[in-house]
């Protein structure tokens, strides 16, 4: 049954100018059997909406988890910001590393980096052909070109099953067997027969002033860790590379802030990682484990939130 409104004053509600009679038909909508019927099967643990902000309490359900990486593999992340004893000791006694508990703000933080990296890589594929990368096609299967530019991926054949070209920018894949120890550059682009790499990171407003100083330490260190892998796997890459700084928010002007770094002269910083990386592949193959470095006692706030902190301590 209808509910004539006769007032049309206007009322705030969370913020929005709405008129009453708008209000009033937000608040006598009909649950219809209809309704009912689609809305269970979408969701059969359907809830009541919050008459208050109905789409957004549906939308905060809470945190998603994401796996920790189990595996015996290292990535460059790990060594520069992870505990390899702790690793170690996951993969030995056979403990898995907990997920981590992902929020919606921490969610659209990590797709808006995500978002403005593939938005850098397509913005330089359109201004250029030395674009440098492992190129797939539109293959279910995504059959890929070996590492070259775009231009040579583009003058190959077609794909033979699919029919295009090899036109999918993949980064190329960066590994080093006997540490096992992978990692993938942002982005490469040849410059003088020499692969230029670029680590390419967002930021707010706020930490782009920093930037606009210096870069931050592991960023370069992730960088650097890029050439040296490259390096042991036979490519020619240059001595020198960028980290480049896109800021989030909109501004007038460029959004970009880039620190070109001397990889040659600052690859020795690595040598502290390598080792943890060569302690870890010891322990992995029966040996000591590796050095502690992160915690000197059990009782620091870190350990005490490790849940392998009692065997790490117990020799």
């Amino acid at each position: 049954m209808s509910r004539e409104v006769i007032s049309t004053r206007r009322v705030k509600k969370s913020g929005i100018d709405l008129p009453r009679k708008t209000k009033k038909r937000i608040r006598d909508v009909p649950s219809t059997p209809r309704a009912q019927a689609v809305s269970s099967s979408v969701n059969n643990q359907h809830t009541p909406l919050n008459r208050d902000n109905p789409i957004a309490s549906t939308l905060w359900r809470g945190p998603q988890l994401r796996a920790a990486r189990n595996g015996t593999r290292l990535h460059v992340s790990d060594l520069i910001g992870k505990c390899m004893r702790m690793k170690a000791l996951s993969h030995l006694r056979k403990v898995p590393l907990p997920a981590q508990q992902l929020w919606d703000a921490q969610r659209i933080t990590f797709d808006i980096g995500e978002t403005i990296g593939n938005f850098v890589v397509n913005k330089a594929m359109e201004n250029d052909g030395r674009i440098f990368g492992s190129w797939g096609c539109h293959c279910a299967e995504q059959k890929t070109t070996a590492n070259c530019t775009r231009a040579e991926a583009l003058d190959s054949p077609a794909c033979p099953d699919c029919g295009h070209k090899y036109d999918r920018y993949l980064e190329v894949d960066l590994y080093h067997e006997e540490l096992m120890l992978a990692g993938h550059a942002d982005l490469g682009m040849m410059w003088d027969e020499y692969v230029y790499l670029t680590e390419v990171k967002s930021a707010n407003a706020n930490t782009m002033q920093d930037y606009e100083n210096r870069p931050n330490r592991e960023h370069v260190l992730q960088l650097i860790f890029y050439y040296w892998l490259a390096l042991q796997q036979g490519i020619r890459v240059h001595t020198t590379g960028s980290v480049l700084y896109v800021r989030k928010e909109w501004m007038i002007g460029s959004p970009y802030v880039e620190h070109q770094i001397n990889l040659e002269e600052e690859v020795h910083l690595l040598e502290p990682y390598l080792e943890e990386a060569r302690q870890y592949t010891e322990a992995m193959k029966g040996g000591a484990l590796p050095t502690r470095t992160v915690c000197d006692t059990p009782y620091e706030t870190r350990a005490t939130k490790c849940m392998l902190c009692m065997e790490c301590f117990k020799d």
